[in-house]
């Protein structure tokens, strides 16, 4: 990550998070499925892939989704949407 992408992470306000709780309930709203992993596009400085993902999930419930919604949207909703259901994704 550039010096300058870090310094505009590092600098995210009250209105970013605004903005994506906002975002998160516009989608569950809409009705539609939705899925949570890897590839949401978050990047935290000193932290795996994998451990910026786990964290976003908690803030996904803060936004206002369940907490069987985001059990959901990290399991069985990705492996519906990757037509896995019958190998992975279930609890």
């Amino acid at each position: 990550m550039s010096p300058a992408r870090r310094d505009s992470w590092a600098k995210l306000d009250v209105s970013d998070t605004q903005t994506y709780d906002s975002l998160v309930q516009h989608v569950l709203k809409s009705g539609v499925k939705f899925a949570a992993g890897s590839d949401m596009g978050w990047c935290f400085p000193g932290k795996t892939r994998g451990q910026t993902s786990v964290s976003r999930f908690p803030v996904l419930h803060q936004a206002g989704m369940s907490s069987l919604d985001v059990i959901r949207a990290i399991t069985t909703n990705v492996a519906e949407m990757l037509a896995w259901q019958d190998r992975v994704g279930a609890i």
